[in-house]
């Protein structure tokens, strides 16, 4: 599953599609530094959440 084009707004970013098909992505930074990230999305009736962290090198 690949999402593109999605901007980036205060804090997250989420994308909606028009239409029939519900394609939705919804996510928040999370931190002190906005290093952590957890969202969740619906496309073609798949339902998921989803999170992740930056690795510090």
């Amino acid at each position: 599953m690949i999402w593109s084009a999605i901007p980036v707004t205060a804090g997250g970013f989420e994308r909606a599609s028009a239409g029939a098909a519900k394609n939705v992505i919804k996510d928040k930074f999370y931190g002190p530094n906005h290093e952590e990230v957890g969202g969740i999305f619906e496309r073609d009736q798949v339902l998921g959440a989803f999170g992740a962290a930056r690795q510090q090198p």
